[in-house]
């Protein structure tokens, strides 16, 4: 299960690496969607669950940046620590930590769509948006 993860969050997160000169999501990988959609109906199944993974962003004109972190998630309540920020919610509020300004945000949990923070369920939904193009590609893990 955890290798299984780990797949779906190296497919999903390296969209923008692999994807550049690819335009449009009409240009993705038909093989990559159908491990995704299948990936996606598999988490759905779980009420809790426990995933380290690479997070990699890609700007236009920047240099690619990766980020390893870990999620925690019991039904809506999650945990997530990455490198330079942990995020916690316990479906009420969000508490947004930055870590290198030691500095705590924390609001409403029904904002975080406004305030593009996401849960770690709406960041696995993403390639279903259709804003991003996603590739197979040979990763070892």
């Amino acid at each position: 299960m955890k290798n299984i993860f780990q797949v779906f969050a190296l497919l999903l997160f390296t969209v923008a690496a692999m994807g550049q000169s690819m335009t449009s999501a009409e240009e993705s990988d038909p093989a990559a969607k159908k491990i995704l959609d299948k990936l996606k109906i598999e988490y759905d199944t779980y009420k809790s669950m426990e995933v380290n993974f690479d997070l990699i962003m890609e700007l236009p004109g920047q240099e690619a940046e990766t980020q390893k972190g870990k999620v925690i998630q019991q039904d809506e309540m999650y945990f997530m620590n990455m490198t330079d920020r942990a995020i916690y919610s316990n479906t009420e509020f969000v508490w947004l930590h930055i870590k290198k300004n030691n500095e705590v945000q924390i609001n409403d949990a029904d904002m975080g769509d406004e305030e593009n923070m996401l849960s770690p369920k709406d960041m696995l939904k993403l390639y279903e948006s259709g804003e991003y193009v996603y590739i197979l590609s040979l990763i070892h893990i």
